[in-house]
């Protein structure tokens, strides 16, 4: 395995801190007259290692935004360590759908006026698993070699317990080995969680390291069972498509006789994507009225899409991208729908 560095370190933060830092922050942007709402995502299991997860609700009539008045760069270190990440940003004809978006869990109005949030079927869930899971099985493998934040990979490494409930909802022909795969990883998920502050550092690294490469196996198992029901249920007889287009931009071009990766251009550092299922089926919106063939999952696709292009247009008419939910989807700019002869031209 090679040498990996750790980085930013954990601190023992309290429950009193995180409280603390959140009503600031909503004393700080409730007298914005844009903001409606302010939701929060989740829960402070465990102090010091979770974060806090804002969604902000804004006017559709808000005005371009130039100067990130929602931003956490300019708090105090102990705040900016507790939020980990920028808020999210939705607007207000879209805040029903906000789960749409993106599965947000626990989620609760911790200021303003409260939505009657809108939960997305198993279809619409279907449609983003195909998202986040490309693009997770592409990211994983290499965080290793690499710097390890060591604040911001646990969360996002215990936020898989959220992945792989949704994914065992999603379809019920996993086998008995694959459950029992599965629950052995959610444990140890917990198990870090709860104990990484109390962790000898060496110990700590060696845990990180295996949970990494855990991931890696379960996102791959994952995926190539996802691979295996989009064959069943998509028609795209001779043609393969493959998932092209989100940031980090990611063109990958297939042999059309052998079927193996013969060329990458990637621009990001997340390059290992040899064992990416050249079967693989991502629509681009407009194509998949005439590849599902389920005519709720095709409703569901097409919804969920349309939601996205309508809260981008939002997001990149107010000057707010650093506050977009993850869809990474970017319209029709982020989806590529290509055949294998068209790759090959």
């Amino acid at each position: 395995m090679p040498e990996t560095e750790f980085i930013n370190y954990l601190l023992p933060y309290t429950v009193n801190d995180y409280n603390e830092v959140l009503s600031a922050y909503l004393n700080r942007i409730s007298g914005d007259p844009s903001v409606i709402s302010v939701y929060q995502a989740g829960t402070i299991a465990v102090p010091g290692v979770s974060d806090i997860d804002i969604i902000i609700i804004v006017k559709d009539s808000m005005p371009c935004s130039r100067d990130c008045r929602y931003s956490i760069e300019s708090l105090d270190d102990r705040s900016r360590y507790i939020f980990m990440h920028e808020p999210y940003v939705v607007n207000e004809s879209l805040a029903t759908y906000i789960r749409f978006l993106y599965p947000f869990t626990n989620l609760h109005c911790v200021w303003g006026k409260e939505f009657n949030i809108h939960n997305p079927d198993k279809n619409h869930n279907l449609h983003f698993f195909i998202q986040e899971y490309v693009k997770g099985f592409m990211r994983w493998p290499d965080y290793l070699g690499s710097a390890i934040h060591v604040r911001n990979i646990i969360p996002v490494a215990c936020s898989m317990k959220h992945s792989v409930a949704m994914f065992t909802s999603l379809f019920d022909d996993i086998s008995e080995f694959h459950i029992h795969t599965y629950n052995e990883y959610l444990i140890r998920l917990n198990d870090l969680k709860e104990s990484a502050l109390t962790l000898e550092t060496v110990k700590l690294y060696d845990v990180i390291r295996n949970l990494i490469q855990s991931t890696r196996s379960i996102i791959k198992m994952m995926l190539e069972h996802l691979d295996t029901y989009l064959r069943t249920h998509v028609d795209i007889g001779s043609r393969r498509y493959i998932y092209i287009g989100y940031l980090p931009r990611i063109d990958v071009f297939y042999d059309k006789h052998t079927h193996k990766l013969i060329k990458t251009r990637i621009f990001s550092r997340f390059i290992s994507i040899d064992f990416l299922p050249p079967t693989l089926v991502v629509f681009h919106p407009d194509a998949a009225a005439k590849f599902l063939m389920a005519n709720p999952l095709k409703l569901a696709f097409l919804e969920r899409c349309a939601l996205i292009a309508d809260y981008e247009s939002f997001i990149a008419s107010r000057g707010l991208r650093m506050f977009s939910i993850p869809c990474e989807m970017h319209s029709r700019l982020g989806w590529r729908m290509r055949s294998k002869d068209l790759l090959m031209t």
